[in-house]
């Protein structure tokens, strides 16, 4: 299910990332916080979109479930700037190089 609109804090979008982002850069403001899991981290990847992440590991092991990334002939390197442990999960900083 997609969910689409904004409150104070956050925005909701279900269109184009590519033109999403066009859109928002014009407004104040220096970063852009996403939130969410493979299939829309995949979007901003395919794009070129994402300059840094953090990737959460938690200690389950699933049979199936989307993957980070997945299809599209894309390769981005970054580099890895910081670990953190909190509580059980290892959240992993990394950088585009």
């Amino acid at each position: 299910k997609s969910i689409s609109g904004s409150d104070e804090y956050a925005t909701f979008i279900d269109e184009d990332v590519k033109t999403f982002i066009k859109n928002i850069k014009h407004k104040p403001g220096k970063d852009i916080w996403l939130i969410g899991g493979g299939n829309l981290a995949r979007e901003f990847f395919k794009e070129n979109l994402i300059d840094e992440f953090q990737l959460a590991i938690a200690p389950i092991i699933l049979g199936e479930g989307i993957s980070l990334y997945i299809g599209d002939d894309v390769t981005v390197n970054f580099t890895l700037t910081k670990v953190e442990k909190l509580g059980q999960l290892a959240m992993l900083h990394y950088i585009k190089k």
